[in-house]
C-alpha cells in the first residue's frame, strides 16, 4: 500500500511504503512498520501502536501482538535520550 506523500513527509526521513518489514530485526528496528509509522495518522484508536501512537497499517491484529510482546522489546532499541537535547 502507497500513498502520496505531502512535502513535508518526504523530508522526515520515513518512507511511503506501508508494507511489512521482514528485515525489521536485521535493521535493528522495533517492528516491521518503523520505516513508516509516522507517517500514518494518529487518532489513539485501537488501531494504534502502543509504541509510536500512530495507527498501525498491520490494523488490530498487529497492535494486539505487539502489545503482547512490548515487554520484550530491547532497551537498546528504544530511544531513551533527552528528546529537548540540542
Amino acid at each position: 500500500m502507497k500513498r502520496k506523500l505531502k512535502p513535508e513527509e518526504s523530508r522526515s526521513g520515513y518512507i511511503n511504503d506501508f508494507s511489512f518489514n521482514p528485515d525489521w530485526e536485521k535493521h535493528k528496528a522495533i517492528c516491521g512498520y518503523e520505516h513508516c509509522i509516522e507517517l500514518m495518522p494518529l487518532e489513539h484508536k485501537n488501531t494504534s501502536c502502543p509504541i509510536f501512537g500512530h495507527n498501525c497499517p498491520g490494523g488490530v491484529a498487529m497492535v494486539k501482538e505487539c502489545k503482547s510482546q512490548i515487554e520484550d522489546i530491547p532497551e537498546e532499541r528504544i530511544y531513551q535520550g533527552d528528546i529537548n537535547a540540542t
